[in-house]
């Protein structure tokens, strides 16, 4: 019986490591990615309820346990690192599972290696409505609220009392908030209390250079089966560093050769941590190779 706990090995991505957490299984891979400011153990709920399958989750750079590195200019140097992984691997013909700025690598990702997906799931994907790209690259250069976030913690309770009824964490799984705030603090060097392992300042360069435009001329060659799966729609009243409406292109689905669009208005951007069955159910579709649907209402494919 596969256990719950994976383990970690570690690849170089240039002048820093990469953390990736594996879980030992039968069949084609799984690739998790996750968002900015979370990290591969996210997916802990998610892969516990999927069973008897090969899965790695990596830690972005300044994630987790992956080091701390250079402030990316632009998400291709996130990609560089992913690249580094796959070439290491020697992944082939895996499923890739994107959330949030993961999916934004999962796409560069399939259209670098025409090989290594035979299918992906976009989770809310960070690719902007081109028309609206350059409004917010006038806002990159501001100071972003990320950067103020709380950075010293007592304990891991500490921080999950203080998050479970506040937004948006109020509305995901009990279950993966904890998992988020126990993989995401680690000790200080002064070895009195905790801090995030992904620093306040890197989060928020992160999303000061999500910007870029270099990722709409790659989508004519992510050839493979695609799945975009976007949340609800902005407000108007709803300001640009609000993290719950959709930041996905509403277009995108059309504007890739083999994908389809799903539209859950009844979900935040944060759709895998409120509704982890339904990603299960589209993991397990995809390994079936059956239509690829959202089921909500927490109804899980029983593949036991």
């Amino acid at each position: 019986m596969r256990s719950d706990t994976p383990i970690q090995k570690y690849v170089s991505a240039g002048d820093h490591q990469i953390c990736l957490h594996e879980w030992a299984g039968e069949g084609p891979t799984f690739l998790l990615l996750h968002a900015t400011g979370f990290h591969g153990r996210v997916w802990d709920y998610i892969i516990k309820h999927f069973p008897g399958r090969h899965v790695i989750a990596w830690d972005m750079r300044s994630h987790g346990m992956s080091e701390n590195a250079a402030l990316p200019k632009l998400w291709t140097d996130l990609g560089e690192d992913l690249f580094a992984v796959v070439k290491e691997l020697g992944l082939k013909q895996v499923y890739g599972v994107g959330h949030s700025c993961g999916g934004h690598l999962t796409i560069l990702a399939a259209a670098k290696f025409p090989e290594l997906y035979q299918n992906i799931l976009l989770l809310d994907p960070v690719v902007f409505p081109k028309p609206l790209l350059p409004i917010f690259k006038n806002i990159a250069d501001q100071d972003h609220p990320v950067a103020r976030r709380r950075n010293q913690w007592s304990n891991v309770g500490e921080m999950y009392e203080r998050f479970k009824d506040r937004k948006p964490y109020n509305s995901w799984l009990p279950e993966i908030l904890q998992d988020y705030c126990q993989h995401g603090l680690i000790e200080t060097e002064q070895g009195e209390g905790y801090q995030l392992a992904c620093p306040p300042d890197a989060e928020a360069e992160v999303y000061r250079t999500c910007y870029g435009d270099h990722i709409y001329p790659l989508l004519d060659s992510v050839t493979v089966p695609t799945t975009v799966v976007r949340a609800r729609r902005r407000k108007p009243d709803e300001p640009l560093h609000d993290f719950s409406p959709s930041p996905t292109w509403e277009l995108l689905a059309e504007n890739m050769p083999n994908a389809k669009d799903i539209y859950v208005p009844d979900h935040t951007h944060f759709l895998p941590m409120e509704n982890p069955d339904a990603v299960l159910n589209m993991m397990v579709q995809m390994e079936r190779g059956e239509e690829i649907r959202w089921q909500g209402n927490g109804a899980i494919l029983k593949d036991m």
